[in-house]
């Protein structure tokens, strides 16, 4: 650094890209004289010796550990954006991003967007809030990855902890063995073959049944839904 080159008993410099300093700037330059025996390479820290103009790397090593330093770097910022990004069905609105793996952040209009696997524009019947149609307008890039496949009905549902049928929940017998249901309570299942006993621990979250306004906005077996766009 130059100030190493400005002083006479200065031999060696190491630059510290950080130094933890609480005021001023944390960039420093440590000035070294006498003996230079070796060097010892850091992460975020660059050494020389005055043997000219600004100094001269003592190894190649410098340049390896700038490069530890900017996939640390890099790695840190993954992190921070990871852990904005939104879980599956809540709003992404501002992060653009979600956590679950093959998961797209997929906007209703101009003011809601939500994290999920797939979006067919129009009335989403599992939207309990409105029905009014979703844009399914993909922000950011879709997580790397497969979505989680959920569990179907006499399905043990332990690893997914997620249903296919709306209006079930992934409920645990014990820890051998999870099933989706409507509802659970602990003890032994009536309807069960055996009588051993349920936790009902729940598992993952509860799969969205159909919105109450289907009924009445959504078309019936049978009937017309291309004005509906949406089925009962």
């Amino acid at each position: 650094c130059d100030l190493c080159r400005e002083k006479d008993a200065c031999v060696a410099w190491t630059w510290v890209k950080d130094a933890k300093l609480e005021t001023g700037n944390p960039g420093q330059c440590w000035m070294k004289g006498g003996e230079v025996e070796k060097k010892n390479a850091k992460v975020g820290v660059v050494s020389g010796l005055k043997h000219g103009p600004g100094g001269t790397k003592v190894s190649d090593t410098d340049d390896v550990v700038e490069e530890k330093t900017h996939e640390t770097e890099s790695a840190k910022e993954g992190e921070k954006k990871d852990s904005l990004c939104a879980e599956n069905g809540a709003g992404c609105l501002t992060s653009k991003c979600c956590k679950e793996p093959g998961h797209q952040c997929f906007t209703k209009n101009a003011y809601w967007a939500q994290c999920m696997s797939e979006c067919i524009p129009g009335p989403n019947p599992h939207d309990q809030v409105s029905p009014m149609p979703w844009e399914c307008k993909a922000l950011g890039d879709r997580t790397p990855g497969e979505a989680k496949k959920c569990s179907g009905d006499g399905e043990d549902c332990r690893d997914s902890k997620c249903c296919i049928k709306g209006g079930t929940q992934c409920y645990a017998k014990d820890d051998t063995w999870a099933s989706c249901k409507p509802s659970c309570t602990p003890g032994p299942d009536m309807l069960a073959a055996d009588s051993d006993s349920w936790s009902c621990k729940e598992l993952g979250q509860r799969t969205l049944g159909a919105a109450p306004w289907v009924k009445t906005n959504c078309a019936g077996g049978g009937t017309d839904c291309r004005t509906a766009q949406c089925c009962q």
